[in-house]
């Protein structure tokens, strides 16, 4: 199945109200299509503003409003629905979850792996949100979660997705007894989804040994990695030869996103910066490297900054200076170290 089809596979309650608030959008009707965006999440318009990033003077907003007018489609809403609803869950629990994309998008292709029982890729660069998501995803809706590394063996993988699954014991058996001793318990609980992150790090045998696991339990299995590791595995590239058994159960390749100028301006708004320069200077470094986690360093970097300075506010001098010796800085096009 193509990325499109599953991304397209979602709730039926969701994806009608996700062709409420788009049409009200394509009908220029702002007031019907917050008033359905509101009415999804149960928020109030205090809250939907918020969540929006409607804030500012009123020709910000109304500028803001426009964009997210011109921008709404069915696909984009029903993420945002995802995201807002998984992102308020966590903040009543005492989370800072910030509602992007890429945590909708990760919480889809965990859902859709559950739900048919399949093997879904996550491929995302560095910073764009990928162990959160996979993490936020386990807390909410359940999933055996392993965050493999690289000096680990398979049976070493072994015992730590058994941990990962809630059962302790013996960790001196071979990799048979730890294997059987492991399906025999995920299938007490269910045959839950098993999510393997810095999958690109996997060697090629535990591979083989996570494979015939779901293939024997009829469980999902989503392998997240950085940005172009399954494509390694198509070529050969990685280990020399391809895991072709497990490359025939992929269903689909999901590629996680480069920060938005919203969601930059939702994690900027944190640090009191709200100007369309400044968060465009940020978003664009966020861009080259780093994703959300970069964004976050320079915002906290010009704060210190800014303190020391004894300048009130972050301004786009103060926020160039934090940008200074973090990797990256001149690879941003078009621009000099004055920027």
């Amino acid at each position: 199945m193509a990325a499109r089809d599953w991304l397209n596979a979602k709730d039926e309650r969701i994806d009608q109200q996700a062709r409420d608030v788009a049409k009200a959008a394509a009908e220029r009707d702002p007031r019907q299509a917050l008033q359905t965006f509101a009415d999804a999440l149960n928020l109030g318009p205090k809250s939907l503003v918020f969540a929006l990033g409607l804030r500012g003077t009123p020709d910000q907003v109304a500028v803001a409003l426009r964009r997210w007018m011109d921008g709404t489609t069915i696909d984009r809403t029903q993420a945002e629905l995802y995201a807002l609803r998984t992102a308020r869950l966590l903040h009543l629990g005492g989370d800072e979850i910030k509602p992007t994309r890429n945590l909708a998008i990760v919480h889809q292709a965990c859902a859709h792996a559950a739900r048919r029982r399949v093997i879904i890729g996550i491929s995302s660069r560095a910073g764009y949100g990928k162990t959160v998501g996979l993490q936020t995803y386990r807390r909410t809706r359940g999933a055996v979660y392993y965050a493999h590394d690289k000096a680990s063996s398979t049976k070493d993988a072994l015992v730590n997705i058994t941990r990962a699954s809630g059962l302790n014991g013996p960790t001196y058996a071979g990799i048979g007894t730890l294997r059987q001793r492991l399906v025999k318990h995920l299938r007490t609980i269910g045959s839950p989804l098993i999510v393997i992150d810095e999958a690109d790090t996997i060697q090629f045998r535990t591979l083989e040994v996570l494979r015939g696991i779901v293939d024997e339990l009829g469980s999902g299995l989503v392998m997240a990695g950085i940005e172009g590791y399954l494509e390694e595995l198509l070529t050969e590239k990685k280990y020399g030869r391809r895991p072709e058994q497990l490359l025939s159960r992929v269903a689909a390749v999901v590629p996680l996103v480069a920060p938005s100028h919203e969601e930059i301006q939702l994690i900027a708004g944190d640090y009191g910066v709200k100007g369309a320069r400044e968060i465009d200077f940020i978003r664009r470094r966020a861009i080259v490297t780093g994703g959300y986690r970069r964004a976050r360093m320079i915002l906290e970097d010009a704060r210190e900054i800014a303190d020391d300075l004894g300048v009130k506010k972050i301004n786009l001098a103060v926020l160039n200076e934090a940008a200074q010796y973090l990797p990256g800085k001149n690879l941003v096009k078009g621009e000099t170290d004055d920027a």
